[in-house]
């Protein structure tokens, strides 16, 4: 029978400090303090409950047994917050929604229903959305001409599904550099904490990109392994490929990574191997991307990154091009800097939303955030625990380099960093690190990393709180 793990025990009851130093915060600050924030702590207080029970349970079923009682359980989960989220959103703002994509996405959804009924399921030009953010739409519209219904609800079981679908896949990853226990501790955290939950169920696109990463880095890893070249090297391709009209910027960071794994594994011909792997991967990306650009599906990669790129170090969108400080001279020197450090550090959970008139004020982010603020401390003794012992599976660099490479896209490109959803790949790559640091036993070193990190998050609460109220408003 698998042992309980302190360090979950530890990084739960986080969940709960974070949650009372943000309101404590936003009070002080004389900020006041939304409704839906409560409703965010019933949330929690219910993901705390069942991830409680789901650990228990998994130290006393047999590891296949559990994961499709995991499976079935996020599926009744899922489903039940789907309908219930909903159905709030509609009590309090009209709608089921947290914003204005998801409205448009729903309305461009129906068009593409409509237009295949019309034209009698024929995918092409005159029954399809183009463009970058076209991969949702015609996603949620293909699904609701099939279904033969135009309601909401039907995009969002279908994410829940892809949810499911991607818990082995999850589970397979962690379990090459963990021990069972903490591969099924950390599996749970991904099927059902709101780290994941929050923007799988409401910023519907999140939800895809997460389900193909995950299958993206599981055929990562397993090419990494030589493992059956002609059949994860095709599914790796086409993942990415999926990505370019949901985000784009991904795929950039994912082969960047792949690059720079196989240049640090310092292995003879390690080099040359990744080389070799990234322009196979690179091009035939590029090779289905061309063919999309030729039928005036998207713009061609040249002229998407282009654009792109020019926001890259861009201070007066850093700082805010509405703030007092994107006019003076020393935030072009510190911004790009600054925000690179601090990058692994953000978003940060507020219990306060600025009024803005496009979007109600749910603060659907602040659980999400607050379950990533808990698990930070964790996530920096799995960090040091692998650079000190080198693990012999080197799975993790992969990831590790992932997580990096961007969080610092994320931080030269902009307003990115501050945004949870935008963050949300790192956010998949800090819980595919943490079951190391679930198997790590805890030393003055490690106790001093978390003890470090979390003072570190409580000022940058107080700093955030601050900054936003005092001189961006």
């Amino acid at each position: 029978m698998l042992k309980r793990n302190t360090e979950i025990n530890e990084a739960m009851a986080r969940v709960l400090f974070f949650y009372l130093v943000a309101l404590v915060v936003s009070l002080v600050s004389l900020l006041s303090v939304q409704t839906f924030y409560f409703y965010s702590g019933v949330f929690l207080l219910c993901s705390l409950s069942f991830l409680n029970l789901l650990i228990k349970l998994s130290y006393e079923m047999p590891t296949k047994r559990f994961l499709l009682v995991l499976q079935v359980f996020t599926l009744i989960y899922g489903l039940f917050l789907v309908y219930s989220v909903g159905n709030l959103l509609i009590y309090n703002f009209g709608q089921p929604f947290i914003g204005l994509d998801d409205a448009v996405y729903l309305a461009q959804q129906k068009e593409v229903a409509v237009n295949l009924k019309r034209h009698y399921g024929v995918l092409n030009a005159d029954t399809l959305m183009f463009g970058f953010y076209s991969g949702y739409p015609n996603f949620g519209g293909i699904l609701m001409y099939l279904v033969g219904s135009k309601h909401w609800l039907v995009p969002r079981v279908a994410t829940v599904l892809l949810h499911v679908c991607s818990i082995i896949p999850f589970y397979r990853i962690v379990s090459r550099y963990s021990t069972v226990g903490s591969s099924l501790t950390t599996t749970i955290l991904y099927a059902i904490s709101p780290m994941i939950l929050t923007l799988q169920f409401l910023q519907l696109k999140d939800g895809l990109l997460i389900t193909l990463l995950v299958i993206s880095t599981y055929s990562i890893l397993n090419l990494i392994g030589r493992r059956k070249l002609l059949l994860y090297l095709p599914i790796l391709i086409l993942c990415l490929f999926a990505m370019i009209t949901i985000r784009a910027m991904v795929i950039v960071a994912f082969l960047v990574s792949i690059l720079l794994f196989y240049v640090l594994r310092r292995q003879k011909g390690s080099v040359f191997v990744g080389l070799g792997l990234s322009v196979l991967i690179a091009g035939g990306v590029l090779y289905l991307w061309s063919w999309l650009a030729t039928n005036g599906i998207v713009l061609d990669p040249e002229a998407y990154y282009s654009v792109r790129m020019e926001f890259l170090g861009d201070s007066e969108r850093m700082a805010g091009e509405a703030s007092q400080l994107s006019s003076t001279w020393y935030v072009a020197l510190v911004s790009a800097p600054l925000f690179v450090v601090m990058s692994p550090f953000v978003p940060i959970p507020s219990a306060f939303v600025f009024e803005n008139p496009l979007y109600p004020s749910t603060n659907f982010e602040f659980s999400a955030n607050v379950f990533l603020y808990a698990l930070l401390p964790l996530f920096f003794v799995s960090i040091y625990r692998f650079l000190k012992e080198r693990q012999t599976t080197q799975a993790p660099l992969f990831i590790l380099l992932f997580f990096f490479v961007y969080k610092v896209g994320s931080a030269l490109s902009g307003m990115t960093i501050w945004s949870y959803r935008q963050t949300l790949p790192a956010t998949l790559a800090v819980l595919l690190l943490i079951p190391i640091g679930l198997d790590t036993t805890p030393n003055k070193t490690t106790k001093r990393i978390k003890r470090i990190t979390s003072i570190i998050l409580v000022i940058l609460l107080f700093a955030w709180t601050f900054f936003r109220t005092y001189i961006r408003q």
